[in-house]
């Protein structure tokens, strides 16, 4: 009877009725509560002494099925619109999408690069006014194609200089439907505002009573007055109080966490924005487009028992109870005792009640947690490791409380999980002392300890506080002692997950990518060399004769080899970028769980608008957007020398495991780099891209723009 329910196909319903039920708060526990042992949110955050303003009553999602009537249908993937909103003046104004060169970047990631790159002048702060936050939804956001709910938002990054991230769920929709393709936020308000976009009507609202509060209290807030199906997303305290690696929250799981997008909300005295929609979409060729959906639903229901909570405990018990991929502390270690695939399991049984996804996507990435005397919270891969396994810690039951805690504050759990590990490991060392920690108890290494370090870095409290507030990076020049070789990170972002000593390609992406760190854009076909059962070793036969037809070389297809993984890194990256373009999901790619492939896409997207491209087409249009992101980078003076993981994992070796002694070696790693430039058209001594490459992408401007700012010799190619 478990099993049915973690498999069910729509969470929507369920978590609307619990999300109703929890709306009045008492001081006594409901009957649910009673029975099932879990307290509300709101009860849970005040019991823990640690918030300040309120506390989060629970989640809602919002019912697209019972939309108004619907306003003018969406044509051929776009919604036509693009909404800008200068938050110093108030104004805001609609111009047409076809303004906009979509042709040359589709959508979303494409377009906010280009909208970036035109309008954000070198040298901007992060945080100042004159920074835009970038929202973009894809032409496929709004179609019934599957794992297609995602939007991308894009600004100057104040941890990692170009900052982008991707959120699923009902909002991207919510958006769509109300009109519009992009929302370009400029400016600083006076006084805490949201933003509230209902179909053509966009207005600024006064936040100030909902500044202070958690990040799904505030939604709660501003849901509990707006019309039903509204969807939101918002900032916690720590995007309020400009933690650098501040994230910015959509209902449930949904989260833009990396690259500290959260605090440029912040800056902008931007609390949240609620969407509602009453549109709908007209399909180019509706008849060809649900036959080619019904094919793709088929496909994808056929491995579902291997995917479903692919994002739960399924990664943890695949890769980081594997010593050969386990982060450890701060890669302080390979393997931990406790750490096993039955504790795993047990966590499994015990305390995931449904397996959960995004919009319109069957894929049940999710585990939804049923731990007594805690909210029902959703725990995905990465912060489910972030505060285990980084943390050496097998309390999983501490780990959900963490979670909990994290995105009340909104930050990133990455970032956060990895500042942690980093501080336990300064103290160790000698380089933080007690009279740095002050009144937190450093030694005592428990959940307890974790809620207090993100308290006083979400609100700036004390010493530790201030300083790891600002990343790892900042924080570890602050400090001196030789504290900096002990973060491992690219251009200021912490990697997740993978011990990249081991995965050589994993360690070039995270290295040369555009924000710093590749969640998704790796090679799977390294990665089957890691499973030996026989449907494994089949598929790695299958790799090594792929890797040598692509790139002439059987080696790229094992991951402790070096070679080949240039042109691997750069063609992963390329399309993982076409699929954040349309709106689709990069783990349904095959880039990763390979459950529809470019061919695939590039059908969804001709039938669903009136583009009529090529493979190759689209390839380029993802090629031209991260050229285009390497350009921005390097007009803030970012080289070759940033694409760097850190000098620990060059240094010290695996400790133990079967792969006990690897270690990234400089030279090799360095050549991986050059391969990867010499694929792109970039220049390999500065890793920027060359002036041949730009003038075959239409980018000739940039390339001028570069050598002005550079000199002529840097953006040769």
């Amino acid at each position: 009877m478990k099993d049915e329910i973690k498999k069910g196909t729509n969470e929507s319903k369920e978590e609307r009725k619990m999300a109703d039920k929890e709306k009045k708060v008492s001081n006594k526990p409901t009957k649910g509560e009673e029975k099932t042992g879990n307290v509300s949110r709101r009860r849970f955050l005040k019991s823990t002494g640690l918030v300040v303003g309120g506390a989060a009553a629970g989640i809602y999602i919002g019912n697209n099925s019972h939309a108004l009537a619907h306003e003018t249908p969406i044509k051929d993937g776009y919604a036509g619109t693009v909404l800008r909103v200068n938050l110093t003046t108030g104004k805001i104004i609609m111009e047409p999408t076809t303004n906009y060169e979509i042709g040359k970047y589709i959508g979303a990631r494409g377009l906010n690069i280009k909208t970036l790159y035109d309008e954000v002048k070198a040298g901007t702060d992060a945080l100042s006014p004159e920074n835009k936050l970038i929202l973009g939804v894809g032409p496929l956001v709004g179609t019934r194609a599957p794992s297609t709910s995602r939007m991308t938002i894009t600004a100057m990054s104040p941890l990692c200089t170009y900052g982008e991230s991707n959120i699923g769920g009902l909002f991207p929709i919510q958006l769509k439907f109300a009109g519009y393709d992009q929302v370009i936020i400029s400016g600083r308000s006076k006084k805490p505002v949201y933003l509230s976009i209902v179909n053509d009507k966009a207005e600024l609202k006064d936040a100030a009573h909902i500044w202070g509060k958690g990040a799904h209290e505030a939604q709660d807030a501003i849901i509990k007055t707006a019309d039903a199906g509204t969807q939101v997303i918002s900032i916690g305290p720590a995007g309020e109080n400009l933690v650098r690696y501040a994230c910015i929250k959509g209902t449930g799981k949904n989260t833009a966490g990396r690259t500290g997008l959260g605090a440029v909300m912040g800056s902008k005295n931007l609390k949240a924005i609620a969407a509602r929609g009453t549109g709908s979409t007209e399909l180019d060729k509706p008849k060809r487009f649900l036959e080619i959906n019904k094919k793709l639903y088929k496909g994808i229901e056929a491995v579902s028992d291997h995917v479903n909570g692919i994002c739960a405990t399924q990664v943890p018990k695949n890769f980081m109870v594997d010593p050969s991929l386990a982060v450890i502390g701060n890669y302080e270690a390979s393997s931990m005792e406790g750490w096993n695939n039955e504790l795993l399991d047990k966590f499994d049984k015990d305390y995931i009640d449904k397996y959960v996804g995004c919009a319109k996507c069957p894929i049940r990435c999710y585990g939804r947690t049923n731990v007594p005397g805690l909210p029902k919270t959703i725990v995905a891969c990465f912060p489910m490791g972030d505060f285990s396994s980084r943390l050496k810690s097998t309390n999983l039951v501490g780990m959900v409380e963490n979670v909990t805690m994290c995105n009340h504050y909104g930050l990133d759990a990455t970032s956060t999980g990895a500042v942690i590990a980093l501080i336990y490991e300064l103290y160790d060392k000698g380089i933080l002392t007690k009279e740095d920690a002050e009144d937190i108890p450093l030694d005592r290494r428990d959940k307890d300890t974790v809620n207090i370090l993100m308290r006083k870095i979400a609100y700036r409290e004390g010493k530790i506080g201030k300083l790891f507030a600002e990343g790892s990076v900042r924080a570890a020049r602050e400090i001196g002692k030789g504290a900096e070789y002990y973060v491992v990170h690219t251009r200021g972002l912490e990697p997740p997950l993978a011990d990249t000593r081991i995965v050589k390609g994993k360690a070039l992406s995270n290295a040369v990518v555009s924000r710093g760190e590749s969640t998704r854009a790796f090679g799977p076909p390294e990665m089957s060399s890691f499973d030996k059962t026989p449907k494994g070793l089949e598929k790695h036969e299958k790799a090594k004769k792929q890797m040598k037809e692509l790139y002439g070389t059987e080696k790229a297809a094992f991951h402790y080899e070096y070679d080949g993984k240039g042109a691997l890194i750069s063609r992963m990256d390329i399309v993982t970028t076409v699929y954040d373009c349309v709106g689709a999901c990069k783990f349904a790619s095959d880039a990763v769980l390979g459950v529809f492939g470019l061919d695939d896409l590039l059908q969804m997207l001709s039938l669903a608008t009136d583009i009529d491209c090529s493979e190759q087409e689209v390839f380029v249009a993802g090629e031209r957007t991260v050229n285009l992101e390497r350009a921005f980078l390097a007009r803030e003076g970012i080289t070759r020398d940033d694409d760097d993981l850190g000098e620990k994992l060059f240094k010290e070796p695996v400790p133990s495991g079967p792969h006990k002694g690897d270690i990234l070696e400089r030279d090799k790693f360095e050549k991986m780099k050059s391969d990867f430039y010499n694929v792109r058209g970039w220049d390999v001594q500065t890793g920027v891209p060359g002036r041949k490459k730009l003038e075959e992408l239409g980018l000739d401007y940039v390339a001028d723009e570069l050598e002005t700012i550079l000199g002529t010799s840097t953006a040769k190619g």
